[in-house]
C-alpha cells in the first residue's frame, strides 16, 4: 500500500484527434497535460502512471525522459537510453565508459535529484558482465536501495538524499526489498543467523530499519507456526506491525510494537472466525486495524478493531476485498465508511470504486456514446472517471480544459 503524499488525478484528454495525459485539480480544472504514444500502452504502462509520488511524475517526449512536478514544470531532463531506474523525483542513469579492444571498461550508475543535482554514484566492471549484478530498488518517499559488492560480499545501502544520508543495511538487498517501505520504515524478516526454520536455535526475529538505525526484535516462539513456520507481515504503521500464523486451523493476527517490542494478540469475540489463510487484504492505518474474517453464513467479512485496546470497534461489515486511505475503508470497490464503521457513500452498480490519495475516491465505468467516423455513426464503448470526496459529494465528471497547456522542453513553444 503506497503511503507517499500527493497522489494526482488524471484523464486522458483529447484535443484536435490527438491524445494526451492530463492532471486534474480537486474541481476538475486541466492544470496541463502531457503527450503520450497510444501504441506504448501495452509497452510502458508507465506512461499512464497520475501517481506524484514524493511529489514528482516523469515523461518521455521524443526520446527525452522529463521530471515535473504537480505545477506541471520541468525540474529536469535526460536521455532517455541512458535512463536505468526512477522513483519520486529521483533518476538513475546508466553510462559505459573507457570500452576499448583491450579493456572492458565499466558501467557507472549516477543517481540524480529531482532538480537534476548529483546525490551518489557507483561504478561496476563490465568484465564478465558485472554489471549485471548491480540492482537497486525505489522504496518511496524519495528513498532507494542498491547493492554493491565489497569484494565477494555484498553490501545492501540505503540512500536517503534529503538526509544526505548513505546507510550500509546488515540485512541483504532482496530481504530490504522483499515488503518495501511504508511510514519511513523498512521492515525484514526471517530467522536469528540465517537460520532454515525458526525454533529454539534459530528464533523468528523482524528487523526494523528506519530514522538512521537497525533495531532487531525477537518473535516469541507461542506466535510460530507448526514446525516453525513463519507468520505472515501483513502491513505496518510507524508503531505497529500485523502479522497473521496459522495455528492449528486459525488464523491468529497479532501486533508487534515496533518501539518496545511487545507483543499483542486479538482474541475478542470474532476470533474465531478467523479461518482462511492468505488474508493479505487485511491492513492497519494508525490506531486501526481491518481484519479478514469469515463467518458461519460462508461469507467474508471485515472487522475493525482498535490497534492500542485490542477490542472492536463496530459490527463485522460484509466484504471480501478492501483498502484503507485517509481514515476511510473501501469495501469490494463499491462502500466507503470511515473507521467507525459508518457507511459514508454506496458506488452505483456497474460502476468500481478506487481511493485515491488527498481525500478523493474515484469512480470508473463505461458508457456507450455515438461516435460518426466518414459519415457514418455508430456507438462505442467510452471509459468515464468521476470523483467524489470521502462523504460522497460528487467534485466533477467532466473536465475544465480552459486556459490549460501542454508540458513541453522550455526551449520549445507551447
Amino acid at each position: 500500500r503506497d503511503r507517499s503524499p500527493s497522489r494526482g488525478l488524471g484523464d486522458v484528454y483529447k484535443r484536435q484527434g490527438e491524445s494526451y495525459k492530463g492532471f486534474l485539480d480537486k474541481k476538475g480544472k486541466l492544470k496541463f497535460y502531457i503527450p503520450f504514444d497510444e501504441d506504448a500502452i501495452d509497452a510502458d504502462i508507465y506512461r499512464y502512471d497520475v501517481n506524484f509520488n514524493n511529489g514528482y511524475n516523469w515523461f518521455v517526449y521524443d526520446n527525452i525522459f522529463y521530471v515535473i512536478d504537480t505545477d506541471g514544470m520541468i525540474k529536469s531532463q535526460y536521455d532517455a537510453d541512458k535512463v536505468a531506474d526512477y522513483g519520486g523525483g529521483y533518476t538513475w542513469l546508466e553510462e559505459e565508459e573507457n570500452v576499448s579492444w583491450d579493456d572492458a571498461g565499466f558501467w557507472k550508475y549516477t543517481l540524480y535529484s529531482p532538480e537534476g543535482g548529483e546525490v551518489c554514484d557507483y561504478t561496476v566492471s563490465n568484465q564478465d558482465l558485472e554489471n549485471l549484478s548491480f540492482k537497486r530498488s525505489y522504496m518511496g518517499d524519495g528513498k532507494f536501495l542498491y547493492k554493491k559488492m565489497d569484494g565477494t560480499k555484498e553490501v545492501c545501502v540505503l540512500v536517503e538524499p534529503e538526509l544526505g544520508k548513505e546507510t550500509e543495511l546488515n540485512v541483504s538487498f532482496d530481504k530490504a526489498e522483499e515488503h518495501g517501505m511504508r511510514d519511513g520504515l523498512i521492515i525484514e524478516t526471517g530467522a536469528m543467523d540465517d537460520g532454515y526454520w525458526a525454533g529454539d536455535e534459530n528464533p523468528f526475529h523482524i528487523t526494523v530499519i528506519g530514522n538512521g538505525e537497525e533495531k532487531e526484535i525477537e518473535i516469541p516462539s507461542q506466535y510460530l507456526g507448526p514446525f516453525g513456520g513463519y507468520p505472515t507481515l501483513l502491513d505496518w504503521t510507524k508503531k505497529y506491525a500485523l502479522f497473521t500464523v496459522r495455528q492449528d486451523d486459525q488464523d491468529i493476527y497479532f501486533l508487534c510494537d515496533l518501539e518496545t517490542g511487545d507483543i499483542k494478540k486479538y482474541t475478542g469475540k470474532y476470533a474465531p472466525y478467523f479461518k482462511y489463510y492468505s488474508t493479505t487484504t487485511s491492513c492497519i492505518e494508525d490506531n486501526v486495524l481491518a481484519l479478514s474474517m469469515y463467518g458461519e453464513d460462508n461469507q467474508f467479512y471485515v472487522c475493525l478493531i482498535n490497534a492500542d485496546t485490542m477490542k472492536e470497534i463496530a459490527d463485522p461489515i460484509a466484504g471480501e476485498s478492501f483498502s484503507m486511505e485517509d481514515k476511510t475503508l473501501l469495501i469490494d470497490q463499491k462502500e466507503l465508511y470511515d473507521l467507525s464503521g459508518n457507511l459514508l457513500y454506496t458506488v452505483e452498480d456497474g460502476k468500481k470504486g478506487e481511493l485515491v490519495s488527498d481525500g478523493i475516491l474515484q469512480v470508473t465505468y463505461s458508457e456507450e456514446e455515438k461516435e460518426t467516423v466518414d459519415g457514418e455513426s455508430e456507438y462505442v464503448e467510452v471509459d468515464k472517471t468521476d470523483y467524489y470526496d470521502l462523504k460522497g459529494k460528487k467534485l466533477f465528471s467532466e473536465m475544465d480544459t480552459a486556459d490549460s497547456k501542454m508540458v513541453l522542453e522550455p526551449s520549445e513553444e507551447v
